[in-house]
Order: C-alpha cells, then structure tokens, then sequence
C-alpha cells in the first residue's frame, strides 16, 4: 500500500471510529452530555480529529443522525411507491419502516435520549433529516384523504401512532431478548415482521373513510 493510500486509510478508519464512538455516546448521554473527551476516549482518537472530519461535535452529530436516516431510507426503498391502492402503499411503507428501524437501532436510542435530555433535534440541521422520515407518511396520508379512501386526519397523528410503537418496540428488544434468556419471560417474544403488520392493520383500519 503507498503512503498516500495508507493515509487515506488511516483517515477513513478515524473518521469511522469517531462516529461509532459518538453514535453510542450520544445514544446514551444525549448532545449536550456527551464530551469531545468522551469520544476521544471511546473512538480511541485525538479529539482534534473530530474539527479535523467534521468541523464540530455539531458536525459529528449531523453526520451520525444524516448516516442513520439514510440507512434508514434506503432500507424502506420504493415500499410506498409500488401501483396500487393507497391503502397498500401505506401498509407497505409502514411495514418498511419498522424492519427498517429494528436494523439500525442506533437512531431510535439517540433520538429518544436526546427529544427527552436536549435540544439538539430543534436545529435546523437535524430536524431537516428527521424530516425525510415523516414526508412519505404525509403524501400518502393526503393522497388517501383526497381521494375519500381515508377520513381526514392530521399526517402527523398517523406518524406519530406507528413510529412510537416501533421505537419502543426496538429499544424494549433487548430487554425481552435478556429475560428471555434468563428464562424469566413469561410471554411469547414477538417477531418485528408480525408486530410491523398488526400496528400497519390497525393503523390502516382506523384511517377508513
């Protein structure tokens, strides 16, 4: 490997590390607990690393945030943009949506930290990427109102109704998963895709026109 490259590499690799390492600690601590110090230590990294990459622990938070919705967002696809019913369309990105949500856990632990400790997400920066989760439900919601398949209902309502189910359903999994095998869970332990089709059929239900 030449020198150039090898740098290149070492600068990837860095660059990765701090933003593992701030991904857990702002899950856990929120914006305004986690210190530069702290992901320095965790990467392990020169904290000058982080202006280095991306201008601020600001920019890492961004950058962590905008990488999680974007994995978030292709793991839903075209889910919602398939020919057929609204009603379908919907069931389909909601389901989407769930699955999704469980593969990149990360993103439910640092938002629910940080809507409950700071004020990270009423930056314009952040609130735009959240915003990109929320802008399907709401076409597909308007569309199904417009054209009398769903009763009128605020977009955000709808949102709201399956993304809170699906954000404790993935912080609550490892809970179950530990009492399960502690042979301490008395209850079946519910698979994503079948709680992602019952909260999309009650979901769907309720909207009926």
């Amino acid at each position: 490997m030449s020198e150039k490259k090898r740098r290149a590499h070492d600068s990837e690799a860095s660059r990765r590390a701090l933003m593992d390492a701030g991904a857990a600690l702002f899950a856990r601590h929120g914006f305004a607990g986690t210190t530069l110090d702290m992901i320095a230590a965790r990467a392990p990294a020169n904290k000058a690393l982080v202006a280095y990459h991306f201008g601020s622990k600001e920019g890492l938070y961004q950058a962590i945030l905008d990488e999680a919705v974007e994995q978030v967002l292709v793991r839903v696809g075209d889910a919602a943009s398939a020919e057929g019913k609204v009603s379908d369309r919907l069931r389909a990105h909601i389901r989407a949506l769930a699955i999704a949500l469980a593969d990149v856990p990360g993103l439910c632990a640092m938002l629910v930290t940080e809507y409950a400790t700071g004020g990270q997400q009423d930056r314009p920066g952040p609130m735009a990427s959240l915003l990109r989760l929320y802008q399907t439900t709401d076409a597909l919601v308007r569309e199904g109102i417009e054209s009398g398949v769903f009763r009128r209902v605020d977009s955000q309502v709808v949102h709201l109704s399956f993304t809170g189910s699906f954000v404790f359903f993935v912080l609550t999994a490892g809970y179950r998963q530990r009492m399960d095998a502690e042979g301490r869970w008395p209850f079946t332990r519910p698979e994503t895709e079948a709680f992602a089709d019952f909260v999309a059929d009650g979901v769907i239900r309720s909207l009926s026109a």
